[in-house]
C-alpha cells in the first residue's frame, strides 16, 4: 500500500511474513471519505482504487484470515 498526504508527505507499507498464502479479510480505517467513496475497503479490491481520510494522523487495522506471523512491515 502507498500513500500521500495532504501535506504532500508520502508512503509504502508492506507486510512480510514466512508464507505467502496470507489472506486479508477486512479493514478498518479511522477515517474515510465516504461520499466519494474513498474508504478503507479499497485497499483490499485487485483494482486500482483509493483510500482517503481526512484526518492529520490516521490508523488501518487487517484482519487476516488466520494468525500470522508478520516477520517485518
Amino acid at each position: 500500500m502507498s500513500w500521500r498526504d495532504q501535506h504532500g508527505n508520502s508512503g509504502t507499507a508492506v507486510l512480510h511474513t514466512a508464507f505467502t498464502d496470507v489472506e486479508v479479510t477486512d479493514v478498518d480505517a479511522s477515517d474515510e471519505f465516504d461520499d466519494v467513496g474513498e474508504v478503507a475497503d479499497n485497499l483490499l479490491d485487485e483494482k486500482c482504487s483509493k483510500w482517503l481520510a481526512r484526518d492529520d494522523t490516521a490508523r488501518l487495522d487487517f484482519t487476516l484470515a488466520r494468525p500470522i506471523a508478520v516477520a517485518s512491515y
